[in-house]
C-alpha cells in the first residue's frame, strides 16, 4: 500500500476557509416598528418638522429661556435679602434689616409680575389650541406619513406650502383673542381641514396605483393628479383668505393708532 503525499488533505468537505463556499446569510424580517420609524423619518427629511411640534415651537419661540432669566433673578434677590436678614439679627442692624426688607419686597413684586405674564401667554396658548387641537395636527402629520416616494414634484410642494400656511395662521392666532378675531365657522374648517378634508384627499389619491395616478384619466379631462392639484389648490385659496383676515385683525390695533394721531395732527 502506497503512502500518501503529506503535502495532501483528504477530506469529505472544504478543508479551510478560502475552499469553502459561503453562506448565504439570511435576511432576518424588519420589525413594523422600525419600519415606521423609517418611514416617519422620511417623511422628515421631505416636509421638515411634523406639524404638532413645529406649531408648538413657533408660538413658544424664546419665551421659555427670558421666563428661566428672570426666575434665576428673582432667586437671587430673595437669596441675598434672606442672607441680609440673617445678618442684620445677628449684628441688630436696623440698616441692614430694612435693606432686606426692601430686597424681599421687591422680589415679591417681580414674583407678582412673572406669574401674571405667564398667565396670560397661557391664555394665548389655550386660544391657539382652540383653533388648532392636537387631533387635526396629529391627523395632518400622519397624512404626509402616508405618502409613498411617487408623489409628484408639484403636488409636493403644494403640501410644503400648505404647512407653511398652517404654521403662519398659528403665529397669528398665538397673538390674538381668538373668540373675538375667528369665527366659530372659520375654526371649524381650519380644524377640519388639516383633520378631514386634506388626509381624505390624500387616502383617495393613493388609492390609485402609482403608474396610473398621471397617465390614466380617471374623468373626461382629468387624471388622479390632477385632481389632487385642484384639491390642493382650494385648500390653500380657503387658508389663505383666512390668513389674510387674521393677519388685518393683528394689525387692527396699529391702524387705530394711526387714526388717532392722524386726528391729533388735523386738530392743531
Amino acid at each position: 500500500m502506497t503512502s500518501l503525499d503529506p503535502k495532501y488533505v483528504i477530506a469529505d468537505r472544504p478543508v479551510n476557509r478560502r475552499n469553502s463556499a459561503k453562506l448565504q446569510e439570511e435576511q432576518t424580517p424588519v420589525p413594523a416598528v422600525v419600519e415606521e420609524r423609517l418611514a416617519a423619518l422620511r417623511t422628515k427629511h421631505r416636509f421638515g418638522i411634523p406639524l404638532t411640534e413645529q406649531i408648538r415651537l413657533s408660538q413658544n419661540g424664546k419665551d421659555t429661556k427670558k421666563f428661566t432669566l428672570v426666575s434665576i433673578f428673582i432667586g437671587v434677590i430673595f437669596t441675598l435679602s434672606t442672607l441680609t436678614g440673617l445678618l442684620a439679627a445677628i449684628q441688630k442692624s436696623s440698616l441692614m434689616a430694612g435693606v432686606a426688607g426692601i430686597g424681599l419686597a421687591c422680589g415679591a413684586g417681580l414674583l407678582w409680575h412673572t406669574n401674571r405674564k405667564a398667565k396670560w401667554k397661557s391664555g394665548a396658548s389655550i386660544s391657539t389650541t382652540a383653533l388648532f387641537d392636537d387631533a387635526s395636527l396629529s391627523a395632518f402629520d400622519l397624512a404626509l406619513e402616508s405618502l409613498d416616494e411617487e408623489v409628484d414634484e408639484d403636488i409636493y410642494q403644494q403640501l410644503l406650502q400648505l404647512k407653511r400656511q398652517v404654521i403662519n395662521i398659528g403665529v397669528i392666532a398665538s397673538k390674538l383673542n381668538i373668540d373675538e378675531h375667528c369665527s366659530m365657522d372659520d375654526r371649524h374648517y381650519l380644524r377640519e381641514s388639516l383633520r378631514r378634508y386634506l388626509p381624505d384627499s390624500l387616502q383617495s389619491y393613493l388609492r390609485v396605483p402609482a403608474g396610473m395616478r398621471s397617465s390614466q384619466r380617471v374623468t373626461a379631462d382629468h387624471t388622479a393628479s390632477d385632481l389632487l392639484k385642484q384639491q390642493l389648490s382650494l385648500l390653500q385659496t380657503e387658508l389663505s383668505n383666512r390668513e389674510v383676515q387674521l393677519t388685518k385683525n393683528a394689525a387692527e390695533q396699529l391702524v387705530q393708532q394711526q387714526r388717532f394721531l392722524e386726528e391729533k395732527i388735523r386738530a392743531k
